[in-house]
């Protein structure tokens, strides 16, 4: 019976296991060294979009000791989204809507007089803008964002609810869920599965990063690294 440390069993396994396996791969420098692999740039840039000066990939990921919290995220996206002129503005919102995959969209001149809003009325985010050119109704787009909450009980009925009987807007929002996985969507019923779709954040990124104008401020930039970064780039969290 050992009653102090015994160091028997870590030599067995330094000399039975350990020691082969990096003598093998002492002989096999192969197998330890970096390999790079040539993909052709206009392959990447069709995923990623054209690597401008305002790419998100060419600027760098903020380490300002703070998570992207859902809240944070939302806000964020509501302040660039509002940024600028008019024209950029729409620019900028017609991509964002096309990454949501909202369908019918006006021309620019009426996105000019759309707005973004976070964490109003419980609604993460929201995009008002005119129905039609001379329509005294707003059209809205809802965004429920998630990174690693469930939906709550009641949470997509009060959010679509709070709009669809506002006599502001017309009658049926877009309504949109964007999760790091399609898990992000559990808990709906019934007719929630053709109301609340599921977008992957992971997507909507990607359309976006490829859509949005070209931008002269490296703010919009700098928060699209930062949302790349959180959302787990290509490898997104699989917790929701």
């Amino acid at each position: 019976m050992r009653t102090a440390f015994d160091p028997e069993c870590l030599v067995a396994y330094e000399t039975r296991i350990r020691s082969p396996i990096l003598n093998a791969l002492r002989l096999a420098p192969s197998l330890t060294r970096p390999r790079s692999v040539g993909i052709e740039q206009d392959v990447l840039e069709a995923v990623f979009g054209t690597f401008r000066p305002d790419h998100a990939f060419n600027t760098f990921t903020p380490d300002w000791g703070i998570d992207l919290t859902e809240p944070r995220a939302t806000r964020g996206l509501e302040s660039l989204l509002n940024h600028g002129e008019a024209k950029l503005r729409a620019a900028r919102i017609r991509a964002f809507l096309e990454a949501l995959r909202v369908p019918n969209l006006p021309d620019d001149n009426v996105l000019e007089r759309a707005e973004a809003l976070a964490e109003r009325d419980r609604i993460d985010l929201e995009i008002r803008f005119p129905a039609a050119a001379n329509s005294p109704l707003l059209r809205v787009v809802i965004v429920e964002a998630k990174f690693s909450h469930h939906l709550t009980e009641g949470q997509l009925r009060r959010s679509r609810n709070a709009r669809r009987y506002d006599p502001r807007f017309v009658r049926e929002p877009d309504c949109r869920i964007v999760g790091l996985t399609q898990d992000a969507g559990r808990g709906r019923k019934g007719r929630q599965f053709r109301h609340w779709p599921v977008l992957l954040w992971r997507d909507v990124w990607l359309q976006f990063e490829k859509r949005r104008p070209r931008e002269p401020d490296a703010q919009l930039a700098t928060f699209m690294a930062w949302l790349w970064h959180r959302i787990g780039a290509l490898n997104p969290e699989t917790r929701t």
